[in-house]
């Protein structure tokens, strides 16, 4: 078996700590014994960084998706698929899941469904100014 690299920094709630590895998947470990609670396979390395709030952990994957994982089963509430990667790390203002994908856009999400409510589209000039 081989090793997967860890780049996501992890997220800790309710005594679990979660986080993504290149190696396609989610993790969501017992804080104090270390144990695998679950596993969540998605079609492309995690770099993105989890965020877990009210039962639910939300990662963007290089699939192109976001995903919304149930912290208690480890199964897939919903998707929601973007134009490109998904490098970035979710944030919420309680209702919505705002987050970037290297299409330029940064969505918002509603929490609940993964219901697009709007995407806003970077000005490509700024990356060409700053030679990102």
């Amino acid at each position: 078996m081989g090793i997967s690299p860890v780049d996501s920094s992890p997220a800790v709630a309710g005594g679990v700590v979660y986080f993504g590895s290149l190696g396609n998947h989610l993790y969501a470990v017992d804080i104090k014994s270390g144990q695998e609670k679950w596993r969540f396979r998605t079609g492309g390395g995690v770099f993105s960084s989890p965020l877990v709030t009210d039962g639910v952990a939300y990662v963007g994957s290089w699939d192109w998706n976001v995903y919304a994982v149930d912290t208690a089963t480890g199964r897939e509430k919903w998707r929601f698929r973007t134009k490109d990667e998904v490098w970035s790390s979710p944030a919420t203002d309680g209702e919505t899941i705002f987050i970037g994908s290297d299409d330029g856009r940064l969505y918002a999400l509603d929490a609940q469904t993964g219901e697009e409510r709007w995407n806003f589209k970077a000005d490509a000039s700024i990356a060409a100014r700053t030679k990102l």
